[in-house]
């Protein structure tokens, strides 16, 4: 049995070299794998950074964009509804207006006639103020949508950047995984030999 013993001692020394070179080859692959991987998440950083300053300069972009839209939306339809309303009490201070031509000595039907005709002359000012606003707010969106169009410009040569480079980062990181995967069996394969001499 010592004689057998002897023998595999001798067996396993022998195999020893072979091990630690293919332990070191392949812990040497991985260390390779593993660094250009590495290089490729650190490639990235830049590209990734002007990602999401350009994502949050479009948040920005499309915040303000929305506000100004929805700004001139609120002008224009008060706009619209003070237009009908002008239209209807100026159709009211005409037929006033006649009433009072076919009755000039009625005084109350002419207080009645002045009073819509100052009305249909203040909600005419109205009308004026309110579409002075919508020329406004319409000419303030125009920046704030070019800053839009400026701002998804960005964001999409941002992606256009950081698209190959996370292709190439998951590539180096495929190629580095089977690499990792060899260096540990043939680590383990020369830690179990090493066991087996030191215990024989």
């Amino acid at each position: 049995s010592a004689q057998l013993a002897a023998a595999n001692i001798t067996q396993w020394e022998e195999q020893r070299p072979a091990l630690q070179q293919a332990a070191e080859a392949s812990a040497d692959a991985y260390s390779t794998a593993l660094d250009q991987w590495h290089q490729t998440q650190t490639a990235i950083l830049p590209a990734a950074a002007e990602l999401d300053a350009g994502r949050t300069a479009y948040a920005d972009a499309r915040k303000k964009a929305d506000e100004a839209t929805q700004a001139l939306a609120s002008a224009a339809a008060q706009h619209q509804a003070k237009q009908t309303l002008a239209a209807t009490v100026q159709q009211a201070a005409a037929s006033a207006e006649q009433a009072v031509q076919a009755l000039p000595e009625d005084t109350e039907l002419v207080a009645a006639a002045q009073v819509l005709a100052t009305k249909s002359e203040a909600i005419a000012a109205e009308v004026a103020a309110l579409a002075t606003t919508v020329e406004q707010q319409t000419a303030a969106l125009q920046p704030l949508t070019a800053a839009l169009q400026t701002a998804q410009a960005t964001v999409e040569a941002a992606l256009a950047k950081v698209a190959p480079l996370k292709a190439a980062e998951k590539q180096a990181e495929q190629a580095m995984l089977p690499t990792r995967r060899q260096a540990a069996i043939d680590k383990q394969a020369l830690l179990a030999l090493e066991r087996r001499i030191e215990t024989a």
